[in-house]
């Protein structure tokens, strides 16, 4: 039988076409021809509040559109929020791997408090300690409050007594933070408990060197086993000979409470 020589052609271009893409291979993806593009929708922080957001969208691009701010962590949903100011890169990918980026700006409408703080220390059993509280950065004028009290233009407190203290300041648009403040009872290692160890605890076989116990003649000793200290002072377990007052226990209290300082 006799071919023709257009058959000959077709089947030449047939095997070429199989030979170049082979079978089950994907056509490669001209991701600039997709007319892939990505925009948001920006809302700034708020007055009061530190978390703007933007809501992404997109055009062009193949399939399930997803998203990311940091260029590897990506996602369906399109909305951002809880983010402070500043810029961003937005990156959308679509199901083929093409991506597009858009560059973004979240502005800042907000009031930042800043507080400093002078206080007084408490003294030991008393409530002496005080607090003094300079405001900047809101709107207006300040109102203060402290714990669970009522808001009031005085930014002193007094009367406190050693330990944590939750200040709140709000401005003239009712933006408001709040710090914890510590009181210390203000009792010193050196000048107060150093003598009590001293004189009752790190005396002749006792907690002294080569006694086999904890040796209170070193401060850090005495500082890493301050609550141990106190415990025992209180029950009355320690010293195991003589006493201390009840002035000296309350010494020893305060200053562990205190957070065992070496001052």
């Amino acid at each position: 039988m006799k071919i023709s020589t257009n058959n000959y052609l077709l089947a030449a271009v047939s095997f070429m076409f199989l030979t170049s893409c082979g079978e089950g291979e994907e056509p490669k993806i001209d991701c600039s021809a997709s007319g892939f593009s990505v925009t948001a929708t920006v809302t700034n922080t708020e007055t009061c509040s530190s978390a703007g957001a933007f809501k992404a969208s997109s055009s062009g691009g193949a399939g399930n559109i997803e998203f990311s701010i940091d260029g590897s962590s990506f996602q369906v949903a399109s909305t951002f929020d809880n983010l402070s100011s500043g810029n961003y890169t937005l990156t959308g990918k679509d199901e083929n791997g093409c991506t597009a980026s858009t560059s973004l700006n979240i502005g800042s409408d907000v009031s930042t408090i800043s507080l400093s703080v002078e206080k007084q220390n408490s003294g030991c059993g008393s409530s002496n300690g005080s607090i003094e509280i300079t405001a900047s950065g809101g709107e207006g004028s300040y109102s203060y409050k402290i714990g669970e009290g009522d808001f009031s233009s005085s930014n002193q407190f007094s009367s406190l007594s050693s330990g944590n203290h939750n200040v709140m300041v709000k401005d003239a648009n009712g933006c408001q933070i709040t710090e914890t403040i510590s009181l210390l009872s203000g009792i010193s290692y050196a000048s107060s408990v150093k003598a009590i160890i001293d004189t009752k605890c790190a005396t002749a076989g006792c907690h002294v060197a080569g006694t086999g116990r904890q040796n209170f003649t070193v401060f850090a000793t005495v500082q890493s086993n301050a609550a141990a200290i106190k415990t025992r002072t209180q029950n009355g377990s320690m010293p195991q000979s003589g006493s201390i007052t009840a002035d000296q226990k309350a010494m020893i209290a305060c200053w562990v409470d205190d957070g065992a300082l070496n001052n």
